[in-house]
C-alpha cells in the first residue's frame, strides 16, 4: 500500500495557500489609502451657499477692534452747570436813630477860643451839629445861628456871666448860615457832630444845658426833675416825632408821655436835672 503523506502535504499547502489569499482580499481595502479627489474650482455659487468660514468672522471682528482703536473716541457732552441756589436778599433791618444821626455828617471835633463877639463857620453846611461851650466872662454870653442875610434866627445858648453847656441846632439847621457869639469876656466853643452825642443813663443827673441820646428799644414815658430857680425847657427828638415835653421856671418833677424809642432828648436848664424812663 502506497503511503499517501506527500499528497496529504500537498493538500495542506494547497489548503494554506488559499486560506491566505482570501485573508488577503478580505484584508486589502482595510490597508489601502482612501482616494483623495483632486482639489476643484467651486463655483461662485457653490461658495455663496457654504457658510463663511469661522477665521473669517473673527477677522471681521479683528478688523472692527483695530478701527476703534484707530479713531480718536467722540467728546462726551459737557454736563450743564447746575443753576446757583437764588440767593435771597437779607430782609434790611432798621436802623438805629444812633446810625441815622451819622447822615448829619462825621468830622473832626474843632474846638475855637475868643474874647467878645465873634463869628463861627459850619464844618458841614445845611447841617447840624453840636456845641459845647464855655463862657468865662462875668456878664452876658448869647450863641444865635445865623441867615446868610445876617438875621438871627435861632438863640442856642443864653446867659448872664459864666457858661457850661451843650447846645445844638438839630431843630432849625437848615437855613443855617453861621453862628454869631456874643460875650464880654473870654470863650470856648467845641464843634462835634452829631453822632457824639452822648449816651444817657437811666435816672442819671446832669447840669445847665444838655444834650444825651436815650437808645432803649421800648419806652412809654419820661421822668425829669429839676432843682433849679430859673428856665426848665425840655424838647424830645426821635426817628418818627418831636415835641416840646415841658417848658417851666424852678423846680420841677414831672413824668411826662414820650413813647418814641431812641431820641434825642435836649435839655436848657439853669441848675441840675435827672433823666428817668420806663
Amino acid at each position: 500500500m502506497r503511503d499517501a503523506s506527500p499528497f496529504r502535504y500537498i493538500a495542506v499547502a494547497v489548503a494554506a495557500f488559499a486560506l491566505a489569499f482570501l485573508v488577503a482580499l478580505v484584508a486589502l481595502p482595510l490597508f489601502s489609502s482612501p482616494d483623495v479627489p483632486a482639489p476643484a474650482t467651486q463655483s461662485a455659487q457653490e461658495t455663496s451657499d457654504k457658510p463663511a468660514p469661522r477665521v473669517s468672522k473673527t477677522a471681521q471682528t479683528g478688523e472692527k477692534v483695530t478701527n476703534a482703536i484707530n479713531e480718536e473716541p467722540e467728546p462726551e457732552p459737557e454736563a450743564e452747570p447746575e443753576p446757583e441756589p437764588e440767593v435771597q436778599p437779607e430782609p434790611e433791618q432798621p436802623r438805629s436813630f444812633g446810625d441815622m444821626l451819622q447822615d448829619f455828617g462825621i468830622f473832626d471835633f474843632a474846638t475855637y477860643e475868643g474874647e467878645g463877639d465873634g463869628n463861627l463857620t459850619f464844618p458841614i453846611e445845611g447841617m447840624p451839629v453840636l456845641l459845647t461851650a464855655v463862657h468865662y466872662g462875668t456878664d452876658h454870653f448869647v450863641i444865635s445861628t445865623m441867615a446868610a442875610d445876617s438875621s438871627q434866627r435861632e438863640v442856642l445858648a443864653s446867659a448872664a456871666g459864666p457858661y457850661n453847656g451843650v447846645v445844638s441846632n438839630i431843630f432849625s439847621y437848615g437855613e443855617d448860615a453861621y453862628l454869631h457869639i456874643n460875650a464880654d469876656g473870654p470863650w470856648t466853643v467845641t464843634i462835634s457832630p452829631m453822632a457824639s452825642v452822648a449816651r444817657a443813663s437811666n435816672g442819671a443827673t446832669y447840669g445847665g444845658d444838655g444834650i444825651v441820646l436815650i437808645e432803649e428799644q421800648q419806652i412809654s414815658r419820661l421822668h425829669l426833675v429839676h432843682d433849679g430857680e430859673g428856665q426848665f425847657i425840655v424838647q424830645a427828638s426821635g426817628a418818627n416825632a418831636a415835641a416840646l415835653l415841658i417848658n417851666t421856671t424852678g423846680p420841677c418833677d414831672e413824668w411826662v408821655d414820650w413813647s418814641d424809642p431812641e431820641s434825642l432828648i435836649v435839655i436848657h436848664a439853669s441848675g441840675d436835672w435827672t433823666l428817668g424812663w420806663e
